[in-house]
Parts: structure tokens; C-alpha cells; sequence
């Protein structure tokens, strides 16, 4: 049997190496499973919630991790319930997540989580997993599990995660797109140079860092072309990505890439390189240069510097939109599910969520097809 322990934050910051070690080797690790970008989260978003941190040792080897937080919420229906969540499952979309755990050791963890979870029933009323990684083993034993204590567990959406695989060079990549996109990003790229325009990479940072401002700078500016707010709009999730970028996260490195001359950016991507994959995750450009598409010839350049270095992949993470499937046919699927305790209230929350969800689904799917 594995020894639980729901961790203090001294604690948290105790366990950094170990945290780190296991999320490095794990097949399912990756950068939101990192140490740093956990910490990061809870010193930037705690308020209001209590940390849940559980680890689970072998004797004394650290053989499973499960980063969670607590909250007690009222409920658009005036309910009140207390949710288990996973960290950095709000404002900075966390994706891919999992359970850590030593290879051999997933069954247990599971086991003694839900085990848990059952003597700890006045802790909690939901618990809420948001964007786990498919491919995991870990979803069908929690299922499993949960079942056997008396728990019922509900799906409530799937996401679509499209990657690229990358090829050896930039003549098959090319080559792998269609005629009017080759034909497209090569005009574009043209047209840019005479401009002045050519990728710049930023891959070291400061605490005064201006880059990150720049790029938030065009973000925002391309997100106001239709009268929303963008994903920095509040300035803890600035906070969180500026004290991020000077951060050490492992085998992972930021990087920022600007579509730049002497004078201006014009379209910026923040990424992260993971091991051997590039991972996309904001973006940004200027309007008044629409007409020359520069994050369309911005991603392709950065494409293109991931193959230089010899990357395997390049993942779009979370989201369908339509101009990753001009890039890529693959793809991935995260999957949202709820926990929850056999009581009337609970089962009322949950069901009413995803109803609620469906029909804001069912709205934006009529509103895009009007466009």
C-alpha cells in the first residue's frame, strides 16, 4: 500500500527535484505538469483556494503526484459545492494533463487516490479534470475505480489538439501542403522581405522584459479585431507567464518569435520548445498588415526553425480552429470529466453544467456557420 499525503506549500517548494525528475521521466510529462509552472500558478492564482497537492511514496520514493486545488463555489443555481480541480486549469490553459507516476506504478495511484477520496468524503463534493490527455491509462482506471467506491463519473466534452509531425527538411514540408498554400506563404514571404520583415527569435529573458510586452501588445491588437479581450487580459496572467519566461521549467525554453524589421513587429508567437517538440501556444499581429497574412508567413517560418533544430513535432495544443488543418490532418484529444459523490446536489450540478454547456456549444456552432 502507498502512503498518501496531502502536501503543505513548504512542502510544494520541497519537492521541487523530485517533482521535476518525475514529470522528465514520464511519458506523459510535459511542460503543464512541470514543477515551475504549477508553483508559478498556485503564488499567482491561490486566492481564494486551498492547495490539494497529494503525493503518494513507496516507502520513501516519491512514486506519484497529483497537483489539485480546493475551492468552495456557489453554483449559477444558488447551490454551494466544494470542487477538487487540477492546477492551471483556469486562466492559463493548462492542457495534456495526467497523474504523475513512476512507470509501474499507475494502477496504485489511482487506487489510493480514489481510496481517498472515499475517506474524505466531507472535503469534497466534486471533482472536476479538465483537459486530460486521452492516450493516458490513467482515465479507464478511474473509472474503474471510481465505480467500485460508490462514485459516479461523468464525461462532459472533448477537445481536439491538432500536431504536425515534422519532416527532415523544408522542401518535404513544403511539399506535404497544398498547392495554393505553398503558393501563398512564398508570395507572402516575398513581399515581407522587400519590406524588411524576417524572423527574429528571443530565447533569453529578463524581469523587465519588453519582448513579452511586445507580444502581448500584438496579441491583443489581433483579438480586438473582434471586440474580445484576448488571453492576457488580466494582468496576474501577465504576472504569471513574466515570471514564467525567467524561469528554469525543466527540459522545457520559452521562446518568442516576431516578424520583425529595424523599425516594428508586425506578428509575434510564444512557444515552447519541450524535449523534441515546439509547442504553440499564443499569438498575435498587427491589422494594418492583414493584407500581407504575417501569421500565416510568421508560423511558417517558425516551422521552419523548428525543423533547423531538428524537432519531431509541432503541437497547436487545444483547439479546431480552421487554420490548423491548412498545416496539419493529425490530432490529438484531451477529455473533460467530473468525479462526484452519489448525493442529489451533486448530481443535480453536474448534470445542469453540462446541459448548460452543450447549449453554449450548440449557439456558437449556429453563429459560426451564419459567418
Amino acid at each position: 500500500m502507498l502512503k498518501i499525503e496531502r502536501i503543505s506549500v513548504q512542502q510544494f517548494v520541497e519537492i521541487a527535484s523530485e517533482w521535476e525528475s518525475m514529470n522528465e521521466n514520464n511519458k506523459n510529462g510535459n511542460l503543464f505538469l512541470s514543477w515551475h509552472w504549477n508553483y508559478i500558478w498556485w503564488k499567482t492564482f491561490n486566492k481564494n483556494r486551498s492547495i490539494y497537492i497529494l503525493t503518494f511514496r513507496n516507502n520513501q520514493e516519491l512514486v506519484g503526484i497529483l497537483p489539485m486545488y480546493r475551492q468552495k463555489k456557489r453554483h449559477w443555481t444558488g447551490m454551494r459545492f466544494t470542487v477538487l480541480s487540477f492546477m492551471g486549469t483556469e486562466k492559463t490553459s493548462s492542457e495534456h494533463l495526467s497523474f504523475l507516476y513512476r512507470s509501474g506504478f499507475e494502477r496504485a495511484v489511482v487506487r489510493e487516490f480514489i481510496n481517498f477520496l472515499e475517506r474524505n468524503k466531507d472535503q469534497w463534493d466534486i471533482v472536476q479534470i479538465r483537459d486530460f490527455a486521452d492516450e493516458t491509462v490513467i482515465v479507464g482506471m478511474l473509472q474503474a475505480e471510481s465505480k467500485n467506491r460508490g462514485f459516479s463519473l461523468l464525461f462532459d466534452r472533448t477537445e481536439i489538439c491538432p500536431y504536425l509531425t515534422l519532416p527532415q527538411s523544408n522542401d518535404i514540408f513544403y511539399a506535404n501542403l497544398s498547392s495554393n498554400m505553398r503558393y501563398n506563404i512564398r508570395r507572402r514571404k516575398r513581399q515581407l522581405k522587400k519590406l524588411g520583415f524576417e524572423l527574429h527569435v528571443k530565447d533569453k529573458f529578463d524581469k523587465n522584459n519588453s519582448a513579452f510586452t511586445e507580444m502581448v501588445r500584438l496579441h491583443n491588437a489581433r483579438w480586438q479585431m473582434d471586440s474580445l479581450p484576448g488571453n492576457f487580459r488580466s494582468q496576474a496572467i501577465q504576472t504569471f507567464h513574466e515570471e514564467l519566461l525567467v524561469s528554469k521549467i525543466g527540459q522545457c525554453k520559452p521562446l518568442l518569435f516576431f516578424l520583425s524589421n529595424n523599425e516594428m513587429n508586425i506578428a509575434a508567437i510564444y512557444a515552447f520548445q519541450c524535449r523534441d517538440k515546439l509547442l504553440y501556444y499564443q499569438a498575435g499581429y498587427d491589422p494594418a498588415y492583414s493584407k500581407y497574412s504575417p501569421g500565416l508567413t510568421l508560423m511558417a517560418l517558425v516551422i521552419e526553425y523548428a525543423i533547423s533544430k531538428g524537432l519531431k513535432e509541432y503541437d497547436f495544443l487545444r483547439g479546431d480552429e480552421e487554420y490548423k488543418w491548412k498545416w496539419t490532418n493529425d490530432y490529438r484529444m484531451t477529455i473533460s470529466f467530473s468525479i462526484f459523490q452519489q448525493k442529489l446536489s451533486s448530481g443535480i450540478r453536474v448534470v445542469l453544467d453540462n446541459l448548460r454547456m452543450e447549449i453554449v456549444r450548440s449557439f456558437k456552432g449556429k453563429r459560426n456557420s451564419r459567418k
